[in-house]
């Protein structure tokens, strides 16, 4: 029996008629190493930063600061990569910020109240809830072999985030890391749909630059309540501006220089790899970005192993086995048009599929 094929104009799916425009292929491409090298960079510098540099909500204001400061220079080089909202998008950008900055609420506020691993195995179900919401979004279902191949992703990266022990496992936090991953999968996939609709009328620096200077006032008031910038303008920018504390350096951690150097430049990168983040979503789907992101995270794992010590526990060796094969699967059944059509026709004897 054959199917109609169906418009493929939604991101679940790819015309196979249309050939696919070489540039786009390069650019997707290098956008996807490009994120993954500066989030591998980005984890470990901030991994090193937060062992003596405590404020982690304060650093995300920094953040956005450091962006800002980064994307004013390019927009006055180069105005074609600056654009204003118009109103018609208002509410997509609106939720694409509200989602964002309640992603890193909820993510700071359950690692507060849960252990490391137990959140990081409730983040690891990313691209499970991201294919399920696009799926809901644009009422379109995926392939099977994709839902398959994302729940087995998922149970990989569960496996490596339980290769760590589970040292506190409070209902707040479980209640928060819930809420932080829906609100991460949710974010993902409306800053695609933006990157659709609205693709002339702002390019991924310009939708970087409005999201980070509306999450601005949120920052203020939140690491305010929380006395977290008082404490990092003490520890890290007020030294850079008393020259009597500049001759007492015990140790180059300790030196004011330092400590707001390695603030900037992580804060930085932080601003880069959310960049490069919604290049790679201006040109994949949401869940394929997710995958991307689960990879990268057991690339930091491996890393981690040899530089921090990481025990390798068979639950670990299992778990990034499970993702990283996984995660190649998925690259090659996007890379691969035909082997989904194969499967239909040789699985299930459907000689024409849309999906």
């Amino acid at each position: 029996m054959s199917k109609t094929p169906l418009n493929e104009k939604t991101p679940l799916t790819s015309s196979s008629a249309e050939p696919e425009d070489p540039n786009k292929q390069l650019y997707t491409i290098l956008s996807i190493c490009g994120l993954i090298t500066v989030n591998v960079i980005k984890v470990q510098l901030t991994a090193h930063l937060f062992e003596s540099q405590n404020y982690p909500t304060a650093y995300s204001f920094w953040s956005a600061i450091c962006t800002i400061a980064l994307l004013i220079p390019v927009f006055i080089c180069k105005p074609s990569q600056f654009g204003l909202p118009t109103r018609e998008m208002m509410p997509i950008l609106t939720a694409v910020v509200l989602f964002t900055t309640f992603d890193m609420a909820f993510q700071n506020m359950a690692l507060a109240n849960a252990s490391t691993a137990l959140v990081m195995c409730i983040m690891a179900t990313n691209p499970f809830w991201t294919v399920l919401i696009e799926t809901a979004l644009y009422c379109k279902t995926a392939h099977f072999v994709i839902y398959i191949t994302v729940c087995m992703l998922v149970v990989g990266a569960v496996l490596v985030s339980l290769g760590s022990p589970i040292t506190k496992a409070g209902t707040f936090g479980i209640v928060c890391a819930c809420a932080g991953v829906l609100c991460s999968a949710s974010k993902a996939v409306f800053t695609h749909d933006t990157f659709k609709q609205y693709k002339k009328v702002l390019t991924p620096m310009a939708l970087l630059f409005w999201i980070d200077v509306c999450m601005l006032p949120i920052y203020i008031g939140w690491t305010m309540a929380n006395g977290e910038l008082p404490m990092m303008y003490d520890d890290a920018i007020a030294p850079m501006f008393a020259p009597g504390n500049l001759t007492a350096m015990d140790a180059v951690g300790e030196s004011p220089y330092y400590k707001f150097s390695m603030l900037t430049v992580t804060g930085a990168l932080g601003g880069v790899r959310a960049l490069m983040g919604f290049y790679v979503l201006s040109f994949v789907t949401a869940t394929s970005t997710a995958v991307v992101n689960i990879f990268t995270q057991d690339l930091n794992i491996l890393i981690s192993i040899p530089l921090q010590h990481l025990p390798v526990t068979s639950l670990l060796a299992t778990g990034l086995s499970t993702s990283m094969s996984t995660s190649a699967f998925f690259t090659y059944i996007k890379v691969n048009k035909g082997f989904l059509k194969k499967v239909d026709e040789n699985c299930c004897g459907i000689k024409e599929t849309s999906l």
